[in-house]
């Protein structure tokens, strides 16, 4: 049997991904100078970063709930001379993968991801990169409710764009 998300849960995705969207755009409408941004490379060797993320997650499983929310935070360092255009970042994320009725999946990645940036332009940074990890799943309020720890890898690209001198925006997709 396949579930099909209903309608109500179509919607409350199609207006997250909507919403991140409508994020960006309003972030990339801010006016910026050389004079806001600063003499700074944030993506010089020795940088260093700390993220927010947030947005839709959904688990890979056949016959897997609806999408749910994530968000996380993390740390990334731009690497030294050896490898100058490289980043690599500890991150933990809390995932509600999906509900079907009251039952819930959880999942708690603890990862590390190592991205190669690129520069097309000046205002925007292009990166893909590897991460991988523990991941702790949880499946709550099922009658038979359990949690185990497996180790995770995924694919990253992605792009920042900085706003001001000490900040800017991404866009995150992870496979």
């Amino acid at each position: 049997m396949r579930m099909i998300p209903s309608r109500p849960a179509r919607l409350r995705m199609f207006a997250g991904m909507l919403a991140v969207l409508a994020v960006w755009t309003l972030s990339a409408a801010v006016p910026h100078s050389e004079a806001a941004l600063g003499p700074e490379d944030a993506w010089a060797p020795g940088t260093q970063w700390v993220s927010l993320r947030m947005g839709t997650a959904r688990s890979g499983e056949g016959n897997a709930p609806d999408a749910g929310f994530g968000a996380g935070i993390g740390y990334s360092r731009m690497l030294t001379k050896y490898l100058p255009k490289f980043s690599i970042g500890g991150y933990v994320h809390v995932e509600n993968l999906g509900s079907l009725g009251n039952a819930t999946e959880y999942s708690i990645p603890v990862t590390l991801e190592l991205a190669r940036h690129m520069r097309w332009t000046k205002e925007i940074r292009p990166y893909l990169g590897i991460g991988g990890g523990a991941y702790y799943r949880k499946y709550y309020r099922t009658g038979d409710d359990s949690g185990t720890f497996e180790p995770g890898f995924y694919l990253l690209a992605g792009g920042n764009a900085p706003i001001y001198r000490s900040g800017g925006r991404g866009l995150d997709l992870g496979f």
